[in-house]
């Protein structure tokens, strides 16, 4: 039997790491990390800290910071770094030892064309179906000021598709970001701005983020949401921006917070043990109410822990508290990466690219993910997880 191409692909400064989620659901333990790209031996071929966009069974990257021939990851010069608007594929195709990598070139018919303008460390997201690219700051100092434009998107459902440049970020760089529905919240310090893919404009973001940082409220204000969120009939689920839980977000159309419940079944997964600092949490949508919670950080070993659980939601439609979501954990898996140690494995991003999926432009409308349907193929396998000393519930994969 041939072996699934369904993965989750975790995007970090000198390695691309990839987990088979078809391995992981059927057979839990005898799933591991494997590197699929190493930017650290590259010696400067390719950027590092690009951006990461799925388009049916490819993976495209964009922007980085790219160094001269001949310089390496670890050159402190760094006036060797460049910026570039260049398209490279990940040929998942091609064996360790050949280039995964592959730069696109002008009529090579590829589906995503050359930036508009270099992006530095950029952070890529998805809002209804359109890819978007953002510029943060520069990781190797190769610039003492920004390039415009700062800030793109890629449409796939246009007769010919292409980069089209969006206004400037307020108080640009971004440090920190929420991406939900067809908005952005960008964060910075003590400063919040909303981009509004409709509308195509940023707006101060006071109105939101009071909802989360009101101290006069008579009850506790809801933790801040963080990274991309992801949408299931209606509730938002994301990692908040201390890393420490996982919450599910009743917001309207206009932003307003109407409820919010912090899903403490997932707390073994941001609390250990072992406990991790320096933590990183990312959510990925894995189709259907089904996602992927990961959590990195290191141990006091100072060995860097990866913890990847895979759940499904209900969302309940009766009772006194509509929308409140049911959690049904699948499996959680714990790992050492020996690979990180000694690196800086700071997590860029986190997602999910089935390869066997041939629909290189129809995008879902509310995550940018694609259906993996070897993974709810092995949905019918049952699994288990441990919690502490307790028995071992068995849990069937829902179709």
């Amino acid at each position: 039997m041939a072996r699934k191409e369904c993965y989750l692909y975790v995007q970090t400064m000198p390695q691309l790491l990839r987990l088979n989620l078809g391995d992981l659901c059927e057979s839990g333990s005898s799933a591991e990390f494997e590197i699929a790209y190493d930017y650290s031996a590259s010696d400067g071929r390719v950027p590092i800290g690009m951006a990461c966009i799925v388009l049916g069974s490819k993976i495209y990257m964009v922007g980085g910071e790219k160094a001269q021939k001949g310089s390496m990851l670890s050159d402190p010069d760094e006036k060797n770094w460049l910026n570039t608007k260049d398209v490279y594929v990940f040929d998942h195709t091609k064996s360790e030892s050949e280039d995964r990598l592959v730069p696109v070139r002008d009529g090579d018919g590829a589906a995503l064309g050359r930036l508009n303008g270099p992006k530095t460390q950029p952070i890529g997201f998805t809002l209804e179906g359109k890819f978007y690219v953002l510029s943060t700051r520069p990781f190797l100092g190769s610039l003492s000021e920004h390039i415009p434009p700062v800030f793109e998107v890629f449409n796939p459902t246009l007769p010919i598709p292409s980069w089209k440049a969006l206004p400037h970020q307020p108080n640009y760089p971004s440090m920190d970001y929420f991406a939900w529905g067809r908005k952005l919240l960008a964060m910075r310090m003590s400063c919040f701005f909303i981009f509004d893919a409709k509308e195509e404009k940023w707006t101060e973001a006071w109105d939101f983020i009071d909802q989360f940082t009101d101290i006069y409220k008579p009850t506790p204000t809801p933790p801040i949401p963080s990274n991309a969120g992801v949408e299931f009939k209606g509730v938002v689920f994301a990692v908040t921006s201390d890393m420490d839980a996982l919450v599910a977000y009743d917001l309207d159309a206009g932003g307003h917070l109407k409820a919010y419940w912090v899903l403490d079944e997932l707390s073994e997964v941001f609390e250990g043990p072992p406990s991790l600092y320096l933590g990183q949490g990312f959510l990925t949508d894995l189709g259907g109410g089904r996602m992927c919670l990961l959590f990195s950080g290191a141990d006091n070993d100072c060995n860097w822990i990866v913890r990847v659980e895979v759940f499904h939601v209900d969302i309940t439609t009766v009772g006194d508290r509509p929308n409140r979501p049911v959690l049904h954990r699948e499996i959680l898996r714990s790992f050492n990466l020996q690979s990180w140690n000694g690196l800086s494995p700071l997590i860029d991003s986190v997602f999910m690219c089935d390869h066997s999926n041939k629909g290189d432009i129809e995008a879902d409308a509310s995550s940018g993910l694609y259906s993996c349907e070897d993974l709810k193929k092995c949905a019918g396998h049952a699994t288990e997880y441990v919690k502490g000393d307790s028995k071992k519930p068995k849990t069937s994969l829902p179709e």
